[in-house]
């Protein structure tokens, strides 16, 4: 499983791609933090044009690591910030503010749970408090990536599990389906034996189904591919389609685009040992078939981590 760690240095560009090289202008760069190591991995301007940034902190909190979610102004000032967690190690990798003007976390958490890591769910008001907290997983450990809230008040998570199905050595796409308070609703996986899949992106799709990104070597080339699956509303797998080429390939992020289809962007390794990695855009059909694919990046390790259609089509 692929793990980003970003220092929790938070900055707002405004680009104007006039041809190559890229001009950025800075509107604020800020620090967060404490004496010891603080880390975001994953951020979303609000609706009061403020941003809110997910993490983990050692500098703050009850244990090794704690969850760590800032709560940022228009201007990069710090609103409020709070650690969630225990004496173990408890971390945020993906935050969405909420409908009701709050904010909703997944990560995972080795402080509470069954044992190992375990799958967490944080709901927090505007104020950043609590509102409740959940765990979902099994004997081994659980991993939570991504979040979004669906069109019913409820939440999808996309991670990965080794405790489903039970694999000493191998892990599987991990799809958990929560109401508005956090009940398990369902959850599914979808993997190989003795391979590695990991979901790293989820969006709820206009079906009321998903649609899910991340990497696989179940499934295309023994190396890992990206692969996009979609499901119905209950989690059922109607289709999962691999791309890439003989090097290891996965996706970060995925994106509905105008027509119907999917935009997912993440790295693709250039040759088969997976040494020279390159941002890889994949834009597909509703039904996952391939309408084209880019590479951007030069001669060193460059990676793809978010992506976003913008009003005019094109993509950010």
């Amino acid at each position: 499983m692929y793990v980003r760690k970003t220092l929790l240095v938070f900055g707002i560009w405004v680009y104007g791609l006039l041809s190559i090289p890229l001009f950025a202008q800075t509107r604020f760069q800020k620090a967060y933090g404490g004496p010891a190591d603080d880390y975001g991995f994953a951020g979303q301007q609000t609706a009061d044009k403020g941003f809110i940034v997910c993490g983990y902190t050692d500098s703050y909190g009850a244990g090794r690591h704690d969850c760590y979610v800032v709560k940022i102004d228009s201007a990069g000032a710090a609103s409020w910030y709070h650690t969630y967690g225990g004496t173990n190690d408890d971390q945020g990798y993906a935050i969405q503010q909420t409908t009701d003007g709050g904010a909703v976390m997944t990560g995972y958490t080795k402080s509470f749970g069954s044992s190992g890591y375990d799958v967490l769910l944080l709901k927090l008001t505007a104020q950043g408090d609590t509102a409740w907290a959940n765990v979902y997983g099994g004997l081994k450990n659980d991993f939570g990536n991504a979040v979004q809230q669906t069109a019913d008040g409820g939440f999808i998570i996309a991670g990965y599990t080794l405790s489903y199905p039970a694999a000493a050595d191998s892990g599987s796409a991990y799809l958990i389906r929560t109401d508005a308070h956090g009940n398990l609703l369902w959850s599914t996986s979808f993997g190989g034996p003795s391979q590695i899949t990991a979901a790293y992106s989820v969006l709820q799709t206009p079906d009321k189904g998903f649609a899910v990104t991340g990497f696989t070597n179940a499934f295309g080339e023994p190396n890992g591919d990206l692969f996009l699956a979609k499901t119905d509303s209950n989690g059922n797998l109607l289709f999962l389609k691999t791309y890439g080429g003989k090097g290891a390939d996965w996706g970060n992020s995925i994106s509905l685009t105008t027509g119907g289809g999917y935009a997912i962007l993440g790295s693709a390794s250039t040759d088969s040992t997976s040494t020279n990695i390159n941002a890889y855009l994949v834009v597909t059909d509703a039904t996952g078939d391939t309408l084209y694919t880019r590479i951007y990046g030069g001669t060193k390790t460059d990676y793809g981590q978010s992506i976003q259609q913008t009003p005019g089509g094109g993509y950010a």
